[in-house]
């Protein structure tokens, strides 16, 4: 005959058990913890361009943090995928869109984390798709090429930065250390 225990008991029980585990185990919580996140960081995230149809001809990889309008403290932090007005506009990676609307000189745009620990702005957008989950997958339709915000004409204005730093794009001049956070996107998509 099973042992059948009554719900304060099971409490009770559980109870001792967690208290029993996170005493004599301090250090595992914060080792699995650092584990999860360096296993999340490292693993692998496959990119792909964040315009359906657009190919690298679409935006000019060398206005990545230095432009033609950028100041000594003002720098281009991602890329301008140019691309015609309402054209869909796609996750570039799997991930959890944190926000949705509004923001700043990029109008309307998403904001989404992805697996590497990165978040992908994604700005200047006509419209943002309704979803009814804040996972949205790889090549999900999100929104589409707007030109709201401080914007000339209809294009994606797109931003890698990452949460954790990479140190070896660290440069002293120009601002370099923030090269640590902000990726090149025309690097990531292309693999180099």
């Amino acid at each position: 005959m099973a042992n059948s225990m009554q719900p304060k008991q099971l409490a009770l029980k559980i109870k001792t058990i967690f208290k029993a585990f996170t005493k004599n185990n301090k250090i595992l919580i914060p080792v699995l913890v650092l584990l999860s996140l360096s296993w999340f960081y490292a693993c692998p995230e496959k990119t792909i361009i964040p315009v359906l149809g657009a190919h690298e001809g679409n935006w000019n990889p060398d206005y990545f943090w230095d432009c033609p309008w950028c100041t000594e403290y003002d720098k281009h932090k991602g890329i301008d995928i140019i691309m015609d007005f309402n054209t869909p506009v796609i996750s570039a990676t799997p991930g959890v869109i944190l926000y949705s609307g509004r923001f700043g000189i990029y109008g309307r745009a998403i904001i989404m984390l992805s697996p590497k620990l990165r978040l992908h702005l994604y700005g200047h957008l006509n419209s943002v798709n309704k979803y009814y989950s804040p996972f949205v997958f790889r090549g999900s339709e999100i929104g589409h090429v707007g030109n709201t915000g401080e914007s000339d004409l209809p294009h994606l204005h797109y931003t890698i930065f990452s949460i954790l730093p990479n140190f070896w794009l660290f440069e002293i001049k120009n601002m370099g250390f923030l090269k640590m956070f902000f990726l090149n996107p025309d690097t990531i998509l292309n693999g180099k």
